[in-house]
């Protein structure tokens, strides 16, 4: 294997990787979104890790040096490069790139825009210093897909206006110069679909709604959607789509161990379903799956074992659902638990760890769209006990500071995060929360730590974790001058290091 020594040279605020062998290879860093100048640097630290064995090479030189190195990196590496500004012996800032192949051919040079660390900080895109990075078309209730180049698909969702406008345009995030461009339309534009993704990193997203304004009455006809649409790995979208046997939308997807996706409640043309089925990404057709025992949809769901499937609150005509439901592929109705909810609530948040299920927030009034209701602050804690569940923390009320509802959540090994989302008075927030799964666990009364506040306050947005553990969120329902408004930003938080 050939190697060849790189050198890092700073000039005129740009990071570039000089190489003997191969061709030069650059890296620009930018002004920062908003915060800290580059001319604040002492220091720069590049650091590069090879993404297949995890071998990293490191430099950290002086700010106003003409130039650093890296020691040997092989030729035909697929290399990651982190560049962090220090002050004092401090980083204060950081941006990633990658990934890139070290080749003796001209390589690609992305522009990296630092941002400044904090408890969490928000890296953005570059030439975007009014908004940081944003969408052409601001959308609500859109997808976050992540691909296998670490990549990010944005797709779906709708904007709004004096109606729904429901979004056509795809757009894509770039983890090696962390800009977000247009790359495509959809044929069928949706909300309310299930994102599912398939073992080989391919996602399928599963029905879903739409709506048509009629010119002379000014009534909304909902279209509920019968599509499946696969999308590959690398983000590629499939021409043919798949086909369900009910139109749904609002239902709940789980992915079964022979790559299959059971398509569990939602509603349709005619209202609230309660037949299942079982989509086949292979063939592109459903078979029919056993039946529910009530309609629901926008319900939690908890995947049991490869045949169970627990159905968490929701609801349907009745109004809010605090009813918890388990089914079996091998029978033909599902059951209700004896165990329910301690607050009916809809779309609320599930978290696990082993077979420790928490059920978080939600709303405590059904609808859609321009709903403002109020969300919960409850939190239930079910722990897997043979087919069903036992309820912990019964004696505690275990809750959040703030209700959540349409808060944007993601989860590590070690807590679930919480980002905006509507309060128990229907304000929008801004908070972006960390609940601890000790804490939890503990069943402590209150739980729940404000790690920092969202450049915007809102709720329905998009959220995906990244390769490099970051945090991105998309979108969202907002407000601009009391009004109902569509958000157009795209933030993306990380842990200090």
């Amino acid at each position: 294997m050939r190697y060849s020594l790189c050198s890092i040279l700073l000039v005129a605020g740009t990071v570039m990787g000089g190489c003997v062998e191969p061709a030069p290879f650059a890296l620009e860093v930018v002004e920062p979104c908003n915060q800290a100048p580059l001319a604040e640097a002492d220091q720069i630290s590049v650091r590069a890790r090879e993404l297949d064995t995890g071998e990293t090479w490191s430099s950290t030189f002086s700010a106003g040096s003409a130039s650093g190195e890296l020691p040997e990196i092989p030729i035909g590496s697929r290399v990651a490069f982190d560049v962090s500004l220090l002050k004092e012996g401090e980083v204060y800032a950081w941006a990633e790139a990658k990934p890139f192949e070290m080749s003796a051919e001209t390589s690609v040079s992305p522009q990296l825009q630092p941002s400044r660390i904090g408890a969490f900080t928000q890296p953005h895109a570059p030439d975007l210093t009014d908004t940081c990075a944003g969408y052409e078309t601001p959308r609500v209730g859109a997808h976050l897909l992540s691909l296998n180049d670490g990549d990010v698909l944005h797709i779906g969702g709708y904007n709004l206006g004096e109606q729904l406008n429901f979004v056509r345009g795809v757009e894509r995030w770039s983890a090696r110069d962390n800009s977000i461009e247009a790359v495509g339309n959809l044929a069928f534009p949706r909300v309310d679909d299930s994102a599912t993704q398939l073992n080989d990193g391919s996602w399928i997203l599963s029905g879903g709604r739409s709506e048509n304004v009629q010119g002379a009455t000014g009534a909304r006809e909902t279209t509920h959607f019968t599509l499946a649409l696969h999308i590959s790995a690398i983000g590629e979208i499939d021409d043919t789509p798949g086909v369900l046997t009910t139109g749904r939308s609002g239902h709940s997807a789980m992915l079964l161990d022979d790559g299959r996706i059971w398509l569990l409640g939602g509603r349709g043309n005619l209202g609230g379903i309660l037949e299942t089925e079982i989509y086949n990404p292979s063939t592109k057709t459903s078979e029919p799956g056993p039946s529910l025992s009530i309609e629901r949809w926008n319900a939690g769901i908890i995947r049991l074992s490869n045949d169970t499937a627990v159905l968490v609150g929701g609801e349907n005509e009745s109004g809010v659902l605090g009813s918890i439901e388990v089914v079996k592929t091998n029978e033909s109705t599902g059951t209700i638990s004896a165990i329910g909810l301690s607050e009916a609530r809809t779309r609320p948040i599930i978290a696990q760890v082993g077979t420790t299920y928490w059920v978080v927030g939600g709303g405590l009034v059904p609808g859609d769209d321009f709903n403002v209701g109020q969300g919960s602050t409850a939190i239930d804690v079910l722990e897997r006990g043979g087919d069903g569940f036992e309820q912990l923390c019964g004696d505690t009320a275990l809750a959040l500071a703030d209700g959540r509802f349409l808060a944007s959540s993601l989860q590590d090994e070690d807590a679930l995060y919480l980002a905006g989302g509507l309060d128990e008075n229907g304000v929008l927030l801004k908070s972006f929360t960390r609940v601890s799964f000790s804490d939890l666990r503990d069943c402590l009364p209150t739980v729940g730590e404000d790690l920092t506040i969202l450049k915007e306050a809102r709720a329905y947005s998009g959220a995906v974790v990244l390769d490099s553990g970051a945090m991105m969120f998309g979108g969202g329902f907002s407000r601009q001058n009391g009004t109902p408004s569509t958000s157009a930003l795209v933030e993306i938080y990380r842990s200090a290091r």
